[in-house]
């Protein structure tokens, strides 16, 4: 009975395996904490010259556009 596996086991799993694997898969991204550089960058972009997340990502590489996205939604948004 030790090897059997549950659905709940196998879902945290799977949590765990995406991830090792984006991390190595896309080791450009960025997992640090934000700049006051890289915020002055959202803000400008996105409320002065009304980009796209595609267009702020393209400056912010390392960042994905979800992640900008949601940085500007929860801590930068007024």
């Amino acid at each position: 009975m030790a090897n059997v596996v549950t659905l709940h086991d196998a879902g945290a799993h799977s949590k765990v395996h995406s991830k090792v694997h984006s991390a190595a898969v896309r080791p450009q991204i960025k997992r640090a904490p934000w700049t006051p550089e890289e915020d002055a960058t959202i803000l400008k972009m996105r409320e002065e010259d009304g980009c796209l997340w595609e267009e702020i990502h393209a400056a912010l590489p390392h960042r994905t556009p979800g992640a900008i996205q949601v940085r500007y939604s929860t801590k930068l948004k007024k």
